[in-house]
């Protein structure tokens, strides 16, 4: 198993996540921002895939976390672009576990037939 399929390995960061999804995000933005290494040319996957472990694991929907993390809309070279880069690793990490019922619901609608393959 990887490191990254195991979770976050830090209590600030797993801290931070359960204060983000409570509606106060502003500790998590900053630190995966300061960590994530968003504009380099090889951010920080492994901690994009960790959080993607934890968020899928949390008791309370991140929905609104993910939501604002993905429309934020950063410049290339200011580090909160790896805000997206954080929710995509996130919303995967909620369908992995449904893919049937994603293909069900979503897929259909969105009428892209390489998606139903």
């Amino acid at each position: 198993m990887r490191a990254s399929d195991e979770g976050l390995k830090s209590e600030v960061l797993r801290a931070a996540l359960g204060k983000a999804v409570a509606g106060d995000g502003r500790k998590l933005d900053d630190l995966l921002s300061r960590h994530g290494g968003g504009p380099d040319p090889h951010p920080n996957m492994r901690l994009a895939a960790a959080l993607g472990v934890e968020i899928a694991a949390l008791a309370v929907s991140p929905v609104r976390l993910l939501a604002r993390w993905t429309t934020d809309d950063a410049d290339a070279t200011d580090p909160r672009v790896f805000l997206p880069i954080a929710a995509a690793h996130g919303w995967v990490a909620l369908l992995r576990p449904k893919r049937q019922s994603w293909r069900r619901t979503i897929a259909p609608p969105c009428a892209w037939g390489r998606w139903m393959h």
